[in-house]
């Protein structure tokens, strides 16, 4: 079952997969810079830049400042997010789903030993409950 393509050609459809190697996704990472640089184009200046550091942009109230771009995001940002909050001025923290997926720690527990079952030695609960 593993050998079908379908399953070995999985990186050519999530180039930045982060369980692959470091190594795999600077590969990845090097072939969409040539195909860019082939293309010059104007430079851009990312305009989530602004959220590191502060949590002026969050819309329900709750977001905290984190260190990455990808982590500054609101619930109210993400359509598939927004539409599970319950009431359209509240948060994603309110929904029944949220609390018992994530904010039960056996739960979350549970999730984080399926999905990382080749760790041998478990972290410490503020490593990956934060």
């Amino acid at each position: 079952m593993r050998s079908r393509p379908e399953v070995t050609n999985l990186r050519d459809c999530f180039p930045y997969n982060p369980p692959l190697s470091k190594k795999q996704n600077i590969g990845a990472a090097n072939e969409v810079e040539q195909e860019e640089s082939e293309h010059p184009t104007e430079i851009v200046i990312n305009p989530d830049v602004e959220r590191l550091g502060n949590s002026n942009w969050c819309n329900c109230g709750n977001c905290t400042p984190m260190a990455t771009i990808m982590e500054s995001m609101c619930c109210h940002d993400e359509p598939a997010i927004f539409a599970m909050i319950p009431t359209e001025d509240g948060c994603i923290i309110q929904a029944d789903r949220f609390t018992n997926e994530f904010l039960n720690i056996e739960r979350a527990d549970w999730a984080y030993k399926i999905t990382n079952f080749n760790v041998k030695k478990q972290p410490k609960e503020g490593k990956y409950m934060r």
